[in-house]
């Protein structure tokens, strides 16, 4: 543990070092895709390195290198590293996720099982040279095998933690490219074109209650979305500031129905100023906003959130309070079913106000936009 401490310490001072020589302070703590989990908040974080770079707090809107490690970055044995951060060139995933700190803990566990079963191998290793009784030898061998086995096995599990995690990381900028070709065209969720293109479709983003500016990267980000996943069941997410325009969009997540923010996209709501994220996302099956994406908006304080359908229909979901998912989801299943059959429905505009109202009383404002 010394041995690999002090290494690791005089690595970063010959970085450090080196840094200084160029008048460079600024440094970021690398992702390993699988870094030491007592770290995991600090991946990706920029600092003023004031330790090993002569940084200083002036250098810099960042925290200080010293503050992190007096909080136990660096700990003793810790696998985790810098290295120096261009402002220019950079271009950071961010903090990590927190899936990614439960894959983390769960690799951790894994390790200290694995180092626990390499210990009692040696310890019984060393029982079976060393007993002077047959039988001792005998039985203290078969426990040292037994350990060996168990040992290999987590190490195998290890590895393929590692591995996955490392894969993942190399596929994800391949993923968008890969998408279209291996999936089959699915008819029912092709774009509705005409409604896209349209004034009428324009003129219902401005609806929405934004300035021009922010109306025009609603629609931009929409109409980006809707021809990207024309024909598939998959979702783009894309969060857009409404003080000052600036947006982030994840078009990479490949499960069915689904699409969960980046680290960018998680960073930049982290920085935003309270209830400015405006979060839109399509539905591929034209369906309403589902309890899960209700509950997003509450989590994340949304300003609101959008949802965009493949026919040209238009959610925008409020939530301006606790709820009950169950009363929700059922309100909810009430919109779909009424949307569905307006046509065959006679008192239909009746049902749906009635429903909208309930779902207002439940602290939830959904407003419906429908393309005829």
């Amino acid at each position: 543990m010394a041995i690999k401490t002090a290494n690791k310490r005089a690595y970063l001072r010959g970085e450090g070092e080196e840094r200084a020589k160029y008048g460079l302070s600024l440094v970021v703590v690398n992702s390993r895709q699988g870094g030491c989990p007592d770290c995991a908040k600090y991946i990706g974080r920029v600092f003023i390195d004031d330790v090993y770079s002569n940084g200083k707090k002036s250098d810099g809107d960042y925290p200080l290198l010293s503050t992190a490690i007096a909080e136990g970055l660096f700990h003793p044995r810790c696998k985790d590293s810098t290295s120096t951060y261009y402002p220019e060139l950079d271009d950071l995933d961010g903090p990590l996720s927190d899936d990614e700190f439960a894959e983390l803990d769960r690799q951790r566990g894994l390790e200290v099982q694995q180092q626990h079963a390499e210990k009692q191998a040696e310890r019984f290793d060393r029982r079976a040279k060393y007993s002077l009784d047959e039988d001792n030898k005998r039985i203290a061998q078969k426990r040292a095998d037994e350990w060996h086995d168990k040992a290999d096995m987590l190490g195998e599990k290890v590895k393929r933690a590692e591995d996955v995690n490392r894969i993942t990381a190399e596929n994800v900028a391949k993923s968008g490219e890969n998408e279209s070709s291996k999936r089959n065209i699915i008819k029912s969720t092709v774009v509705n074109k005409q409604a896209l293109q349209s004034s009428t479709y324009r003129k219902t983003i401005d609806k929405l209650g934004e300035d021009e500016k922010i109306s025009r990267t609603i629609y931009q980000q929409i109409c980006e979305m809707l021809k990207h996943r024309s024909g598939s069941v998959y979702e783009d997410l894309s969060f857009i500031d409404s003080s000052t325009g600036k947006y982030k969009t994840r078009t990479d997540f490949n499960v069915e129905q689904k699409c969960f923010p980046s680290k960018k996209m998680m960073s930049m709501m982290r920085d935003a100023k309270p209830n400015t994220i405006i979060g839109v996302h399509n539905h591929p099956k034209s369906s309403a906003p589902s309890v899960a994406d209700i509950d997003t908006a509450l989590q994340k304080h949304y300003k609101y959130g959008v949802v965009a359908c493949h026919n040209g229909d238009i959610y925008k979901y409020t939530v301006t309070g606790k709820f009950s998912k169950v009363t929700v989801d059922s309100l909810l299943d009430t919109v779909n079913d009424l949307i569905y059959n307006r046509h065959k429905i006679a008192n239909y505009n009746e049902l749906l106000d009635r429903a909208l109202n309930q779902l207002k009383e439940n602290n939830i404002e959904l407003e419906v936009f429908l393309w005829e």
